[in-house]
Protein backbone atom coordinates (compact mmCIF):
# COMPACT_ATOMS: atom_id res chain seq x y z
CA UNK A 1 0.00 0.00 0.00
CA UNK A 2 2.83 2.39 0.88
CA UNK A 3 4.41 1.88 -2.56
CA UNK A 4 1.12 2.71 -4.32
CA UNK A 5 0.79 5.92 -2.31
CA UNK A 6 4.37 6.91 -3.13
CA UNK A 7 3.76 6.19 -6.84
CA UNK A 8 0.63 8.36 -6.73
CA UNK A 9 2.48 11.22 -5.06
CA UNK A 10 5.39 10.97 -7.51
CA UNK A 11 2.97 10.85 -10.46
CA UNK A 12 1.30 14.02 -9.19
CA UNK A 13 4.63 15.77 -8.72
CA UNK A 14 5.75 14.72 -12.22
CA UNK A 15 2.51 16.09 -13.72
CA UNK A 16 2.87 19.41 -11.89
CA UNK A 17 6.57 19.77 -12.78
CA UNK A 18 5.91 18.91 -16.42
CA UNK A 19 3.02 21.38 -16.53
CA UNK A 20 5.07 24.19 -14.98
CA UNK A 21 7.95 23.48 -17.32
CA UNK A 22 5.81 24.70 -20.21
CA UNK A 23 6.37 28.22 -18.86
CA UNK A 24 10.18 27.95 -19.15
CA UNK A 25 11.11 29.67 -22.44
CA UNK A 26 13.93 27.27 -23.35
CA UNK A 27 13.18 27.75 -27.05
CA UNK A 28 14.30 31.38 -26.66
CA UNK A 29 17.77 30.12 -25.68
CA UNK A 30 17.89 27.04 -27.91
CA UNK A 31 15.67 27.65 -30.96
CA UNK A 32 14.87 24.02 -31.79
CA UNK A 33 11.34 22.64 -32.08
CA UNK A 34 10.41 20.28 -29.27
CA UNK A 35 13.29 21.19 -26.93
CA UNK A 36 12.53 21.17 -23.21
CA UNK A 37 14.45 20.57 -20.01
CA UNK A 38 12.57 17.43 -19.04
CA UNK A 39 12.50 18.29 -15.34
CA UNK A 40 9.82 15.68 -14.67
CA UNK A 41 12.43 13.09 -15.60
CA UNK A 42 13.99 13.78 -12.19
CA UNK A 43 10.94 12.06 -10.74
CA UNK A 44 11.28 9.10 -13.11
CA UNK A 45 14.99 8.71 -12.34
CA UNK A 46 14.32 9.07 -8.60
CA UNK A 47 11.68 6.35 -8.78
CA UNK A 48 14.04 4.06 -10.71
CA UNK A 49 16.69 4.49 -8.02
CA UNK A 50 14.41 4.27 -4.98
CA UNK A 51 11.51 2.09 -6.18
CA UNK A 52 11.47 -0.20 -9.22
CA UNK A 53 10.86 -0.39 -12.96
CA UNK A 54 7.16 -1.19 -12.62
CA UNK A 55 6.44 1.86 -10.46
CA UNK A 56 8.59 4.07 -12.68
CA UNK A 57 6.73 2.86 -15.76
CA UNK A 58 3.37 3.61 -14.13
CA UNK A 59 4.55 7.10 -13.14
CA UNK A 60 5.84 7.79 -16.66
CA UNK A 61 2.61 6.60 -18.31
CA UNK A 62 0.44 8.57 -15.89
CA UNK A 63 2.48 11.74 -16.36
CA UNK A 64 2.53 11.46 -20.16
CA UNK A 65 -1.17 10.67 -20.40
CA UNK A 66 -2.37 13.49 -18.14
CA UNK A 67 -0.01 16.11 -19.59
CA UNK A 68 -0.95 15.10 -23.14
CA UNK A 69 -4.67 15.29 -22.32
CA UNK A 70 -4.25 18.71 -20.73
CA UNK A 71 -1.80 20.41 -23.06
CA UNK A 72 -1.33 18.62 -26.36
CA UNK A 73 -2.72 15.92 -28.64
CA UNK A 74 -2.59 12.14 -29.25
CA UNK A 75 0.44 12.43 -31.54
CA UNK A 76 2.39 14.21 -28.80
CA UNK A 77 1.41 11.41 -26.44
CA UNK A 78 2.83 8.84 -28.87
CA UNK A 79 6.11 10.79 -29.12
CA UNK A 80 6.31 11.05 -25.32
CA UNK A 81 5.42 7.39 -24.92
CA UNK A 82 8.15 6.20 -27.31
CA UNK A 83 10.69 8.53 -25.74
CA UNK A 84 9.65 7.59 -22.22
CA UNK A 85 9.82 3.84 -22.84
CA UNK A 86 13.23 4.04 -24.52
CA UNK A 87 14.56 6.29 -21.76
CA UNK A 88 13.10 4.23 -18.92
CA UNK A 89 14.39 0.89 -20.17
CA UNK A 90 17.83 2.32 -20.94
CA UNK A 91 18.18 3.99 -17.53
CA UNK A 92 16.94 0.85 -15.78
CA UNK A 93 19.57 -1.29 -17.53
CA UNK A 94 22.36 1.21 -16.85
CA UNK A 95 21.42 1.49 -13.17
CA UNK A 96 22.01 -2.24 -12.90
CA UNK A 97 25.69 -1.52 -13.80
CA UNK A 98 26.35 0.74 -10.80
CA UNK A 99 30.10 0.38 -11.04
CA UNK A 100 30.17 1.53 -14.68
CA UNK A 101 27.70 4.42 -14.74
CA UNK A 102 27.11 7.31 -12.37
CA UNK A 103 23.70 8.88 -11.92
CA UNK A 104 24.87 11.59 -14.33
CA UNK A 105 25.74 9.02 -16.99
CA UNK A 106 22.43 7.26 -16.53
CA UNK A 107 20.60 10.58 -16.80
CA UNK A 108 22.45 11.66 -19.96
CA UNK A 109 21.75 8.26 -21.52
CA UNK A 110 18.09 8.60 -20.53
CA UNK A 111 17.80 12.04 -22.13
CA UNK A 112 19.51 10.81 -25.30
CA UNK A 113 17.34 7.70 -25.48
CA UNK A 114 14.24 9.82 -24.99
CA UNK A 115 15.17 11.82 -28.08
CA UNK A 116 15.99 8.66 -30.04
CA UNK A 117 12.60 7.19 -29.08
CA UNK A 118 10.83 10.33 -30.23
CA UNK A 119 12.69 10.29 -33.55
CA UNK A 120 11.71 6.64 -34.08
CA UNK A 121 8.07 7.59 -33.38
CA UNK A 122 8.36 10.47 -35.87
CA UNK A 123 9.85 8.16 -38.51
CA UNK A 124 6.93 5.75 -38.05
CA UNK A 125 4.26 8.45 -38.01
CA UNK A 126 5.63 10.62 -40.82
CA UNK A 127 6.95 7.68 -42.85
CA UNK A 128 10.29 9.36 -43.53
CA UNK A 129 13.63 7.93 -42.48
CA UNK A 130 15.34 11.30 -42.96
CA UNK A 131 14.00 12.64 -39.68
CA UNK A 132 16.91 10.87 -37.96
CA UNK A 133 19.09 13.80 -39.08
CA UNK A 134 17.42 15.93 -36.41
CA UNK A 135 19.34 13.90 -33.82
CA UNK A 136 22.43 15.96 -34.75
CA UNK A 137 20.74 18.86 -32.97
CA UNK A 138 18.87 16.96 -30.27
CA UNK A 139 21.67 14.78 -28.87
CA UNK A 140 24.05 17.61 -27.84
CA UNK A 141 21.17 19.31 -26.03
CA UNK A 142 20.27 16.01 -24.34
CA UNK A 143 23.78 15.86 -22.88
CA UNK A 144 23.25 19.24 -21.21
CA UNK A 145 19.73 18.48 -20.01
CA UNK A 146 20.80 15.00 -18.87
CA UNK A 147 23.57 16.50 -16.74
CA UNK A 148 21.12 18.97 -15.21
CA UNK A 149 18.56 16.24 -14.45
CA UNK A 150 21.31 14.03 -12.98
CA UNK A 151 22.48 16.89 -10.77
CA UNK A 152 19.00 17.72 -9.50
CA UNK A 153 18.18 14.05 -8.88
CA UNK A 154 21.43 13.41 -7.02
CA UNK A 155 20.83 16.44 -4.78
CA UNK A 156 17.28 15.25 -4.05
CA UNK A 157 18.45 11.72 -3.26
CA UNK A 158 21.24 12.99 -1.03
CA UNK A 159 19.28 15.60 0.92
CA UNK A 160 15.65 14.54 1.02
CA UNK A 161 14.75 12.20 3.85
CA UNK A 162 12.45 9.99 1.84
CA UNK A 163 11.81 7.26 4.40
CA UNK A 164 11.23 4.68 1.67
CA UNK A 165 13.82 2.16 2.72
Amino acid sequence: MKKIIICGILSSVAIVVSSLERFVPLSAIIPLPGIKLGLANCIILLSLVKLDLKCSFAIMICKNLVVSLLFSNPVSFIYSLFGGVFSLIGMHLLLKCKTLFSLFGVSVAGASLFNIGQIIAAILILKSIYIYKYLVFLLPVSILTGILIGLITSVVIKNLKLGWN
